[in-house]
């Protein structure tokens, strides 16, 4: 059994329906979602940034049934489906990371944190997913092409 969280809205609505997570079935997986950033704005689950950018960083927050914020019993680990397109780098607590951004495409990024619930119980694995779509930049150069018909 899988719980899967989908949040469209505001940030409160994001800390209330993350609370949701701790209270899901021991040993099962729950999903969140991922915060993006960059110099210019924020954005809940999916970006797109252009294959310059520089500034991309993310991060999750982990939240008890109360709406509380907490820490998970490992720090959080990030992963790419493709590093040609970006590349996480996690901060040492797993709360936060920041991203080479690389060719054209699109990859998801998954944060995995697992808690253990104080040793008692199955583990529980929290997953939070988000899409980077890296698109080309401006156009700063060309080329001309001659052919004979």
């Amino acid at each position: 059994m899988h719980t899967e969280l989908r949040i469209i809205g505001e940030p409160a609505e994001l800390i209330a329906a993350l609370a949701a997570l701790d209270r899901t079935i021991p040993g099962h997986t729950a999903f969140g979602v991922l915060l993006y950033h960059t110099n210019e704005r924020n954005t809940m689950g999916e970006i797109t940034v252009k294959d310059d950018e520089t500034t991309l960083h993310a991060s999750i927050t982990l939240l008890d049934a109360e709406g509380h914020p907490t820490s998970a019993d490992s720090p959080p680990s990030w992963a790419s489906s493709d590093d040609t397109v970006v590349t996480a780098h996690a901060a040492d607590d797993g709360l936060s990371a920041t991203f080479d951004v690389g060719a054209p495409g699109s990859a998801v990024v998954t944060v995995t944190a697992i808690e253990t619930h104080d040793g008692t119980g199955d583990p529980t694995s929290i997953e939070f997913t988000g899409l980077v779509n890296v698109v080309a930049g401006d156009a700063v150069t060309g080329s001309v092409e001659f052919a004979v018909d």
